[in-house]
């Protein structure tokens, strides 16, 4: 954005005339020896220059419109940028605030079904059930426990992206 505003100020600068300074030193002789020895005559000039283009057929309104447009374009994409930007974030810390909340009812669906498994166990050996209920019960332990799991690794995997979305980041070694 900056250089594109540089480029603006350029562009408006070219309808102004131009100053410049102009200078030379050297030595001047009537004979090509006295030039070689050095006895030829020091001279020095210095002046003054100004100057304007008469008529450019739009070239320089042309190239100053295109440069404000440049900017304006520039100005846009960096809004776009920022706007991505917050969006990311805002997305990131959403996703780990409802991973929070999912590791939670997973990890008491892991102790509900903990519990079953241990009031299974306890009836198969007071003969109220057969092992199949224990077995069920403890088929059903692994996929809550699996899920919980899962669940933790997502709850990691969407604080890495909140870390990435605000800029965090890491070096390969």
């Amino acid at each position: 954005m900056v250089a594109a505003n540089a480029r603006v100020g350029e562009a408006k600068a070219l309808f102004l005339p131009s100053f410049s300074i102009t200078g030379a030193f050297g030595a001047i002789s009537g004979q090509l020896d006295q030039l070689l020895r050095g006895s030829a005559q020091d001279v020095a000039s210095l002046g003054p220059n100004v100057s304007q283009a008469l008529y450019a057929g739009g070239a320089r309104v042309a190239n100053r419109d295109a440069a404000v447009a440049r900017s304006e374009q520039a100005v846009l994409a960096y809004r776009t940028a920022v706007l991505n930007a917050v969006r990311e974030v805002a997305d990131a810390l959403t996703s780990y605030d409802r991973s929070g909340a999912e590791f939670e009812q997973q990890a008491r669906r892991a102790a509900a079904t903990r519990e079953a498994l241990r009031l299974a166990d306890r009836r198969f050996t007071a003969g109220v059930v057969s092992y199949l209920e224990v077995l069920d019960a403890q088929r059903q332990l692994l996929a809550a426990e699996t899920d919980l799991v899962n669940s933790k690794l997502n709850r990691q995997l969407a604080l890495v992206q909140a870390y990435r979305a605000l800029g965090g980041g890491w070096e390969s070694r």
